[in-house]
């Protein structure tokens, strides 16, 4: 994992899927590749040099004008294919006009700081998503791990964006501040 620029999650919302990924593991022996880190949500993978003083002084400036809003989402999804080690279970995010705007303005900073995102952090490309599993998925356990999902759920979730952190690839926290602006 390269250093992230994330939305970190909290509260009930971060409890919940903190509960889903034990019940992965225990159930059917999937976990995630970066264990370390806590829920989140991924605006931008770093690629080169990571986690500038440029980008966090600039991220410092924006989150005070960037005003918090909430997202939903109501559905699960595997990603699958090019440049992936195996697939990828995750809770998929809607994405709302403001979590775009919130993207692109994170994708910005990142330019200006002189740093560059992977593809998939592109607009056309990104899709947001909470990851919920990325190894220990068979064709298998994914399909029954799905299954229970749709049964159980939850089906709905609801998601406070009121951050923005950089995290490192290690998965540790090194910036988390506060969107602040009054809308």
């Amino acid at each position: 994992m390269a250093d992230c620029v994330v939305v970190v999650l909290d509260g009930e919302i971060a409890a919940a899927i903190v509960a889903l990924w034990a019940d992965l593991g225990r159930r059917w022996g999937m976990g995630r590749s970066h264990a370390v880190g806590g829920p989140h949500l991924t605006l931008a993978i770093l690629q080169g040099d990571r986690g500038s003083d440029a980008l966090r002084a600039s991220l410092a400036t924006r989150t005070r004008e960037w005003t918090p809003f909430r997202v939903t989402g109501a559905g699960y999804g595997v990603f699958v294919g090019h440049g992936l080690e195996s697939p990828v279970l995750h809770l998929a995010i809607t994405r709302t006009p403001g979590l775009s705007a919130l993207h692109e303005a994170v994708l910005h900073e990142v330019a200006a700081a002189g740093l560059h995102v992977d593809g998939q952090s592109l607009p056309e490309y990104w899709r947001p998503h909470v990851t919920l599993a990325d190894t220990g998925l068979t064709p298998e356990s994914l399909g029954e791990a799905m299954r229970s999902l749709v049964e159980r759920g939850p089906r709905h979730w609801t998601l406070d964006v009121n951050n923005v952190a950089v995290i490192t690839d290690g998965g540790h926290v090194a910036l988390q501040l506060p969107l602040q602006g009054l809308g």
